[in-house]
């Protein structure tokens, strides 16, 4: 930055060089009152310099007057002034805070407003003043505030706390010669306790330890150590014990180095009592309810949140899953490709009946009965089909009924499809397979209620024919290709 120079040239007054004297040599102004006059006193010709291009100072007979542009940072800025006459020089320091309060007080700082996490701090608030008798007074005890007149500073200190609501206070600042004063206001945060999991999906490790280290979780578990169950090697998971009163672990799935899922647990009973306000939180953030599946989509941030209840425990956990949006269109089949179980009492099928129908239907089979296990006493029939829109091989397991005189009925169907079919199902991104839009909508207007995922399996049920499937990508030569299982 270059000088800027008054109207008139500095004049060198050998006689009159020893008379020089300002009215003040240290002022302060902000975005409300940007301009002050200062008086000189002196015998000479004088002139007047500032080194910032924020302020102008202009020369008006025996007074500087003072204008500064507004302060648009967050922060105090400082400029000198400086007046000369022949060999004698004076300054003046002037300061701009962001406040709009009144700087003609006698006492007053540049930030009257500080917001605190919920671990407390201490920090100090530069206080100005001429004044050497000047008092604090904290309104509520968990704020100590205490003046040090030497440094001209507030040494603040603000405690922990334990409490869930957000808590304010105040420090009183006044200067006891004029009783001139101003109020600092504290706002701490309260208590960790709805919280969501780090959700930056497909990172590496380091940042999410930044991450959770930073709101003061513990690390308690990292991919290849042994803090799997019972002391068994932890394959994937990154884990955390968390401050939150309601989340109080956040687990985090690795797959390849990269982040794909992440785990919020707490307990069932404290959930439950905070369940619409955990709610209400989540759509705050984005996220919309698929009513009553327990599920919540954010279409922006590209991920799904799903409630999971554990049936051998008081555990319960957030699910949240990357859920990337689909970009182009990938047709599916007319309808459900579930071969026989989309007949109506194909459970009761036998051997025979499932020969009649997969032959009726394009299947073939070298071996009508099957091979049947002694061990297990099930039959499992493999059949193969060249139908274009069948899966390339369907497998039956059967097992005699004890309360139907032994008859054999149905009791599960494999069906494995071609890695041209794999589309139909599910779309591919960075190495990942999602249901696509158009295989979903199909489901729905089948009838078929999505429960999430199990593994790498995704699960449907039909509440009115009472069949469940786990549908999921299988990998065979470095191709792609789906399984669907259909259980009666």
């Amino acid at each position: 930055m270059g000088l800027s120079g008054c109207t008139r040239d500095i004049l060198l007054d050998e006689e009159n060089s020893a008379e020089l004297s300002l009215s003040q040599k240290e002022v302060v102004l902000n975005n409300s009152n940007r301009e002050i006059d200062i008086n000189v006193t002196t015998k000479g010709s004088w002139n007047c310099i500032t080194s910032s291009d924020w302020l102008e100072c202009t020369k008006s007979e025996n007074k500087i007057h003072l204008k500064a542009k507004v302060n648009h940072t967050e922060y105090e800025r400082v400029a000198t002034v400086i007046v000369t006459m022949g060999l004698v020089t004076e300054q003046v320091l002037v300061k701009q805070t962001t406040s709009t309060d009144n700087p003609n007080g006698s006492i007053y700082t540049s930030k009257t407003e500080f917001q605190i996490d919920q671990w407390g701090s201490r920090f100090v608030i530069p206080v100005y003043t001429n004044s050497k008798n000047w008092v604090v007074l904290s309104s509520d005890d968990w704020v100590t505030a205490r003046s040090n007149i030497v440094k001209g500073e507030i040494q603040v200190t603000v405690a922990e706390t334990e409490e869930r609501p957000d808590r304010s206070a105040s420090i009183l600042v006044r200067d006891v010669n004029t009783g001139d004063n101003f109020a600092v206001k504290i706002t701490q945060k309260g208590i960790m306790f709805i919280i969501l999991p780090y959700l930056e999906f497909g990172t590496s490790i380091d940042p999410l330890i930044d991450f959770e280290v930073a709101r003061k979780s513990t690390v308690v578990g990292i991919p290849g150590d042994n803090s799997g169950a019972y002391g068994a090697i932890n394959k994937d998971m990154c884990k955390f014990v968390t401050k939150s009163k309601l989340f109080t672990r956040m687990e985090y799935r690795f797959v390849d180095d990269k982040m794909t899922q992440a785990y919020a647990y707490s307990n069932l009973y404290q959930l439950e009592s905070v369940y619409d306000e955990f709610v209400d939180f989540l759509i705050e953030h984005g996220f919309v309810p698929d009513e009553g599946s327990g599920r919540f989509f954010n279409k922006k941030m590209e991920m799904m949140a799903e409630l999971k209840l554990s049936y051998n425990s008081e555990d319960v956990h957030i699910l949240y899953t990357y859920l990337p949006n689909q970009k182009e269109a990938f047709p599916t089949f007319e309808e459900l490709p579930g071969r026989l179980s989309n007949v109506p009492g194909w459970v009761d099928y036998d051997k025979d009946k499932i020969y009649d129908w997969e032959t009726a239907n394009g299947g073939v089979t070298t071996k009508k009965d099957g091979v049947v296990s002694t061990f297990s006493k099930t039959r499992t029939i493999y059949y193969t089909s060249t139908e274009p829109l069948a899966p390339e091989k369907s497998t039956y397991t059967l097992k005699a009924s004890a309360d139907d005189q032994g008859r054999e009925k149905i009791t599960g169907l494999s069906l494995k499809f071609r890695a041209s079919d794999t589309n139909k199902f599910f779309w591919e991104k960075d190495g990942i397979y999602y249901l696509t839009d158009e295989f979903m909508q199909l489901c729905t207007k089948s009838k078929m209620k999505y429960l999430g995922k199990s593994g790498e399996g995704h699960i449907f049920n039909n509440p009115e024919t009472g069949n469940s499937y786990n549908i999921k990508v299988v990998m065979e030569s470095g191709k792609a290709s789906v399984t669907m299982s259909v259980t009666p």
